[in-house]
């Protein structure tokens, strides 16, 4: 995954995309690791216009995730305080 975020780095600093869309499968402990990427890149590079939207497909379906469901997910802590409201 390092070499996959060092890549998107590199794409994102050239070209300045004005937009980015992650799908990945709902689920997977490797994927999931793509989200984090593309909003870490995001972030580094300080691209605050550029717009990414996260999908997940589960079962045929797609689903659409927001930010702040990805950067939740990174912190379990987070997520174990969310569980027990």
């Amino acid at each position: 995954m390092n070499m996959v975020g060092l890549k998107l780095f590199d794409m994102f600093d050239m070209v300045k995309p004005e937009e980015v869309v992650v799908l990945t499968p709902d689920g997977s402990p490797h994927c999931v690791q793509l989200h984090y990427v593309v909003e870490d890149v995001k972030k580094r590079l300080r691209l605050d216009g550029l717009r990414v939207e996260h999908y997940v497909v589960d079962r045929g379906k797609i689903y659409k995730v927001s930010a702040e469901s990805v950067k939740v997910s990174r912190y379990l802590r987070k997520i174990e305080k969310l569980l027990r409201k």
